[in-house]
This record gives structure tokens, sequence and C-alpha cells, in this order.
């Protein structure tokens, strides 16, 4: 039939069905059939997610230092990252921009900011024997982020799995 579609998701997506511009149904593994020209969807995934990050920095003696980590998130208010960023899905679930991938980045950017405050505070000898605290000072600065708040995020872990300084002073 022309217009009349039918999707269903898992249950680690929140799905936001509009129709006309209103709220028809929404939640958790919806699976409905819909009038594609007068609807849209949003999906929401909810599981954690995991990434990467490297970090140049330069402590407080002036040294550079590399830091690595990996965060570990959720969405926790998936209407509220809805209103925000863009999560809508063709008929095939396909997302129709990627703001997914500013979620990441926008962590990313608090990150990279706690990083820089606590290594430019600790001499090379610190950054390097430090990790546990560096890691609980990035894990606390990152989840009172006003970004991190006001996207819905939860961080539900920062690991840092290295500090290495520049290999001139490794050698030395």
């Amino acid at each position: 039939m022309l217009g009349i579609n039918y999707i269903k998701f898992d249950s680690m997506n929140y799905v936001i069905h509009y129709q006309n511009g209103k709220v028809k149904q929404e939640g958790r593994g919806l699976s409905f059939f819909y009038f594609s020209p007068n609807s849209s969807i949003v999906s929401i995934p909810v599981q954690s997610n995991d990434f990467q990050f490297v970090f140049k920095e330069t402590t407080k003696d002036y040294q550079e230092v590399t830091l690595q980590g990996q965060i570990t998130y959720k969405i926790q208010s998936p209407k509220q990252i809805a209103e925000t960023l863009d999560f809508t899905v063709n008929n095939k679930k396909q997302y129709l921009k990627n703001d997914y991938e500013k979620i990441q980045q926008r962590i990313i950017n608090e990150a990279q900011t706690a990083s820089a405050s606590i290594i430019q505070r600790l001499n090379l000898k610190e950054a390097l024997r430090q990790l546990e605290d560096i890691e609980k000072e990035i894990f606390s600065n990152i989840q009172k982020s006003k970004t991190v708040q006001m996207l819905g995020l939860e961080v539900l872990s920062v690991n840092i799995l290295g500090v290495t300084p520049n290999p001139e002073m490794a050698r030395a």
C-alpha cells in the first residue's frame, strides 16, 4: 500500500513516533505501522558505549605527556537528547544525520578540558604516578559538565590506560 510501512525496533532503542508534528507513541522496543508522508520516527540508542581518547598535554614542568584512556557512557534521558540532537531514521532504520557522533565529540571536549587542567598542575613524575587520581578527577569533571547534563547523558566510567612522556624524555 502506498505510504503505509511497518517498522520494528529492539529493546535497546527508545523510539518516538511523531505524526503531524505530535507524539503519537513512544517507548523502548516499539513496533508499529505508520503512514510515512505525515510521520517522523526518532530512534535513540540507550545501550552503553565506549570510546578511546588520546590527548597530548604539558605538565607543570613543561614536559609533554600523552594521556590515553577510555570513556563509557549511556543516554540516560532519551527525550532530553532528542530535543537537542537529530536521531530521525528512515524506513530502513538508517539515521538521516550523523548527530550520534556529536555525542562522543562533546564528551571528548569535556574530558580534554578536564585533563589539561589536571596535568598542568602536576610535574612529570606526579603525572606518571597518579593515574588513579587523574582518572577520578576527569570522571568527576565530566559528570558535573553542563554539556553532559544538558544532553541527558550518564558517564559510567573513565579509565586512564596510561600517561607516557614524549620519546626523548622517556630515554633520559
